[in-house]
């Protein structure tokens, strides 16, 4: 796959009728994403390693590709296959299980088809938040003003 820049010129970003289509009761949908944070303009959720789940400048690698179903709400990460996990307040990655703490709904800001969104974990009821790159995301109360919990979606 060849590199791209993390821009809104140069990127798809999902849209409401993609977020709308419904799937058979007896087949999941998943789309493969990245989420960009909507304050830093180059930084992605990145699950390199396995463990830690951490906002890293943009590099377009599997690790920063997610498969996302949003009628299960959860996010597979491509590299690892691991699933995106809320654990001690801070976000991880884990193997896949039917739990809370793997669940994720998303909390559109403004019209649903629009991003930026918040992702609240089902365990705890708090979203997704970063503290600049490199750092591991982390939860707290969620707060749709905040723009470290806002994030973008974009296709792959």
């Amino acid at each position: 796959m060849a590199h791209r820049a993390l821009t809104a010129a140069t990127t798809t970003v999902l849209t409401a009728a993609l977020l709308a289509a419904t799937p058979t009761a007896a087949v999941a949908v998943e789309h493969l994403v990245f989420l960009g944070s909507a304050d830093v303009g180059t930084g992605v959720w990145d699950g390199a390693g396995g463990a830690p789940v951490t906002l890293r400048e943009f590099t377009d690698t599997g690790s920063q590709h997610w498969y996302w179903d949003p009628d299960a709400g959860t996010f597979r990460n491509a590299a690892s296959a691991h699933c995106l996990a809320a654990t001690s307040g801070a976000l991880s990655q884990a193997a896949c299980a039917a739990e809370d703490a793997q669940r994720w709904e998303r909390r559109p800001i403004g019209d649903p088809g629009s991003t930026p969104s918040l992702f609240a974990n089902a365990a705890t009821g708090e979203c997704v938040t970063h503290a600049g790159l490199s750092a591991q995301l982390a939860l707290a109360p969620c707060d749709a003003n905040r723009a470290d919990q806002q994030w973008n979606i974009y296709l792959v």
